[in-house]
């Protein structure tokens, strides 16, 4: 049995990646927090709000990880 998680709708849903996100939530019984697509690609923005929901799960790109990791 899986633990409930917050997990970021970081992928637009066009992108097939984001059916893990969303049924991965579903699925665990967990918190699917959805961004707007403005605030994708804004650092402080998205730092906030994985802070503030207590995010424990969200896939990004490794290169955007990269400059997230670097910029905290």
């Amino acid at each position: 049995i899986k633990e409930p998680r917050n997990i970021l709708q970081f992928t637009p849903l066009s992108f097939d990646m984001s059916f893990l996100e969303i049924f991965g939530a579903l699925s665990w019984g967990g918190t699917l927090v959805l961004i707007s697509e403005n605030n994708r690609t804004d650092l402080l923005h998205l730092s906030e709000i994985i802070k503030k929901h207590s995010i424990q799960q969200l896939m990004l790109p490794v290169v955007f990880l990269k400059i997230l990791a670097e910029s905290n």
